[in-house]
């Protein structure tokens, strides 16, 4: 699972406790990121994307 926040949403809290409940979950937290962080930060948002799910395919290749 890939949790990504924006650093200033309210959830904060709520998605820091979602990852130390989900074992090997990532999470990012976008300094400066409101709550609709994919659309106000989409560069970092979509790279830290990018990069999870480029992970994933590796780890299906990998089998």
């Amino acid at each position: 699972m890939c949790i990504i926040v924006g650093a200033l949403d309210p959830a904060v809290p709520r998605c820091e406790t979602l990852h130390e409940l989900v074992p090997g979950s990532n999470y990012h937290a976008i300094a400066g990121a409101p709550h609709n962080v994919y659309y106000e930060a989409a560069e970092p948002y979509n790279a830290i994307v990018d990069a999870f799910l480029a992970n994933v395919m590796a780890a299906v290749r990998a089998g």
